[in-house]
């Protein structure tokens, strides 16, 4: 279950977050508000709450990505180099929409950070003024079916005094199979209208592929209601009869009014029909660089992790005998649980982010009387409830933490995570 490992990880920034994001965010603010905008004047809330209808449509074509499909809006091909496609969309607003799409690239929230702060210095040219401020205003997380995306929009200034002026950044970014689609719309106001057209154009990229994953999850993250990202899984039988594990995650979290910490992973692992761990490889990306890499396998009979975390050469065997389970063990464990007559069970896992030379004990409790959890993960000092059905299949989890509450919820589900 990726959820473990990523909640695990985001464990040290709920922390931060409690004395910073949340001490500037008021509680009367919406689920997606960082900042209230109720401050404003009102010709400036007004501009806010604009939406639009689009009528056009336009092709999009790209042979490399087999797409061919018609999008939101009136396209025009800017830019196209090895890997990489500029759009401009016109949908009858002030200024049009930007897409860039990447085959190359450092993961949902990382790279939509970065095209942020590259479209604030076009503003600041096309201006001809620096920038005195920006502020991430708005943040959410939603799926187009298997899809998840992030969204980011961030208020900034230019000049000072009377010369100031301000505008809105809304930016949005999704990954689909190997391609990174991010688009953003300088302009106040059409908030639903750019997520509608994200998705049209989203829809133009997943409408040709296809998935063979006998089980797939999409789950949306949020640290007191305000959601920050997501986790993917995806589980599919190869060849030998042994599951294939996918398992992603990306966030961005606000740590204090003017900044935000960005948060990439991806897993690849192998396990075998009775819920054993063969082997895993994985990377995360922080803040713009990479985070850790890592590999595990069996070698002369020992469980060994080689890689890089922050910076410097891991290459040691584990300290562990036998055997460890996977993601999809995981999954097994807890129907298992859940379908007997028993309270606890214990697996050992490796969980790079609480101990990339390591394993952890994960204990499994059930919860009774409790309509929103009805079983309980405990991994050291970290207490995870979740509500799950008899198949393993968990519909939504929480973590608190102080005053912090970190929840997670189903965007999307599609089969059953254990094999018939």
């Amino acid at each position: 279950m990726t959820f473990i490992k990523r909640l695990t990880k985001s464990l040290p920034i709920i922390c931060f977050t409690s004395l910073s994001a949340l001490a500037f965010a008021p509680k009367q603010l919406s689920a997606h508000e960082i900042v209230s905008l109720k401050e404003f004047p009102e010709w400036f809330q007004e501009a806010v709450e604009r939406e639009k209808r689009i009528r056009k449509k336009t092709r999009v074509k790209i042979d490399a990505l087999n797409v061919n499909k018609k999008v939101l809006g009136k396209a025009t091909l800017i830019e196209e180099d090895e890997g990489y496609w500029f759009y401009n969309f016109d949908i009858g607003t002030g200024s049009p929409v930007e897409c860039h799409v990447y085959t190359s690239f450092d993961g949902t929230a990382n790279s939509l950070h970065h095209l942020i702060e590259f479209g604030i210095q076009g503003v600041e040219a096309l201006n001809e003024k620096k920038r005195s401020g920006t502020y991430p205003i708005y943040t959410d997380t939603g799926a187009f079916g298997n899809t998840p995306y992030l969204v980011l929009e961030t208020m900034y200034n230019l000049g000072e005094g009377e010369n100031r002026a301000s505008g809105i950044l809304k930016a949005i970014s999704a990954q689909t199979g190997d391609s990174l689609q991010i688009c953003m719309h300088n302009e106040m106001g059409y908030r639903d209208t750019f997520v509608r057209f994200f998705e049209s154009f989203i829809e133009a990229f997943t409408e040709n592929q296809s998935s063979d994953a006998f089980f797939e999850s999409v789950y949306k993250l949020s640290i007191n209601e305000m959601p920050i990202g997501f986790i993917k899984e995806s589980y599919t039988k190869d060849a030998d009869g042994d599951v294939a594990i996918i398992e992603s995650s990306s966030s961005i979290i606000p740590v204090d009014a003017s900044n935000v910490a960005r948060s990439d992973g991806l897993t690849r692992s192998w396990g075998r029909p009775d819920g054993t761990l063969i082997n895993a490889v994985e990377h995360s990306v922080e803040n713009g660089a990479l985070g850790s890499r890592y590999e595990l396998s069996v070698k002369d009979g020992k469980w060994h992790v080689s890689g890089e975390m922050q910076g410097k050469a891991i290459d040691a065997n584990l300290e562990h005998e036998g055997t460890l389970t996977s993601g999809y063990g995981n999954y097994l464990a807890t129907a298992q649980l859940m379908q007997s007559d028993a309270n606890t069970s214990e697996i050992d896992m490796w969980v790079s982010e609480a101990d990339p030379l390591g394993i952890i004990k994960v204990s499994l409790e059930k919860i009774k009387d409790n309509n929103e959890a009805n079983l309980k993960f405990i991994m050291g000092p970290i207490m995870l409830d979740v509500l799950s059905d008899e198949n393993g299949k968990v519909s939504q989890g929480s973590m608190k933490h102080s005053s912090m509450e970190m929840k997670m919820d189903t965007l999307y589900s599609k089969g059953e995570p254990i094999l018939p």
